[in-house]
Formats: structure tokens, C-alpha cells, sequence
């Protein structure tokens, strides 16, 4: 993920508010996909970018992900204990 800062940050938030209210002028509502695999508070940062309510933005998580995936298979392994040795 990315956090974009200072003049940059401001200028990516402005052009997608910019673009929704575009849309909203000739009756489009567009959907918005953020994506983040590390950000701590992911509904508060894209509702700031978006500049939307966070009661409007709905959260998908990993268990949510209707992705096809390969089958997982889990292994552990305890090996014995071993006395200490006398080193």
C-alpha cells in the first residue's frame, strides 16, 4: 500500500473527488476499489481520500475473498527433545 503525502497526496484525493463529482453530474455512481494489505485504519483512509463517509465504504477481508485458490495443505512437525550435551 501507499500513502501518498504533502502536495501529491492532496492532488490524488482532489482528482477523485474531482471525477465523482463529474459523475454524479450525468447520473453515474462509480464504484472505488482501494486496496491495502498493511494500512492500519483502511475505512478511515479511503473515505479521507475519497472524501466520502466511512458508513458508505464497506470493508472486504481476506475470509471474505471469493477468489478462486488453491487447496492448502497445513504440516507441523515437533521433533523430539534432546538431552543437553556436556560441551
Amino acid at each position: 500500500a501507499h500513502a501518498y503525502h504533502g502536495v501529491f497526496g492532496s492532488h490524488v484525493g482532489l482528482v477523485l473527488r474531482r471525477l465523482r463529482r463529474i459523475c454524479a453530474k450525468y447520473g453515474s455512481r462509480p464504484r472505488f476499489v482501494c486496496c491495502s494489505a498493511t494500512i492500519a485504519n483502511p475505512l478511515q483512509h479511503a473515505a479521507r481520500l475519497l472524501g466520502l463517509a466511512e458508513e458508505g465504504l464497506a470493508l472486504v477481508g481476506a475470509e471474505q475473498d471469493g477468489g478462486p485458490a488453491g487447496e492448502r495443505t497445513l504440516a507441523v512437525w515437533l521433533p523430539k527433545e534432546l538431552p543437553p550435551s556436556a560441551a
